[in-house]
């Protein structure tokens, strides 16, 4: 599952030899979405990208109102905040890295379903799915 949602939006967070690289901001990613956001004025038929990591998106979904970024200075805010929280301990992010993607995996909703409502972590997710807890 870690290695799924790494390749879906954050392929470069557990790479080791950056161990000081800000897990809040992909730089390469942000600027793709800022081109895309210009472009989406003029009528360029464009999907949208998102230039938000894991960390940035915990950000949203515990502190901005209604999990969600209502304005660039709202998602800079994020960033501001997400990088600030990955510097708490030290200069090696490598450990705080971990930390969001557990973070993410048991916070985040994962989707919803009829009669149980929102999935929250794997073992929501088992549980409605399956029945089963993640627990033996």
């Amino acid at each position: 599952m870690v290695q799924t949602l790494l390749f879906i939006e954050n392929r470069e967070l557990f790479d080791a030899r950056y161990p000081y690289r800000n897990p809040a901001v992909e730089w390469d990613r942000f600027g793709l979405a800022v081109v895309h956001t210009l472009l989406r004025v003029l009528p360029f038929p464009l999907s949208r990208s998102g230039g938000s990591t894991l960390a940035t998106q915990l950000e949203k979904f515990r502190h901005s109102p209604e999990g969600r970024t209502g304005s660039i200075v709202e998602k800079f805010r994020q960033m501001g905040s997400a990088s600030l929280r990955a510097y708490l301990d030290g200069p090696n992010t490598l450990p705080t890295r971990r930390e969001i993607v557990l973070a993410y995996l048991n916070a985040v909703p994962l989707g919803a379903t009829p009669g149980y409502g929102e999935v929250h972590s794997l073992g929501d997710g088992l549980w409605d799915g399956m029945g089963r807890s993640s627990r033996r």
